[in-house]
């Protein structure tokens, strides 16, 4: 959470607009950094509301062209 708190000061004044955080595990977050992170406005993204959002996009990896050389 501090790392993301330093980026907000360091690049919402450079760009003179509000940045909105996220954090993105693929695992879990500690009640602890829920905690923090509501206080701070910042969104959590775990590995179980990851998964449901990428299972709910309709986003591919597409075809990859290959050309030799």
């Amino acid at each position: 959470m501090s790392d993301l708190m330093a980026a907000r000061m360091s690049y919402s004044t450079p760009l003179s607009y509000s940045i909105r955080l996220m954090a993105v595990t693929n695992g879990t977050f500690s009640n602890e950094t829920k905690k923090e992170a509501s206080q701070h406005g910042i969104r959590l993204l775990d590995r179980r509301e990851l998964m449901s959002q990428l299972r709910s996009s309709s986003l591919t990896m597409g075809t990859r062209l290959h050309t030799r050389v």
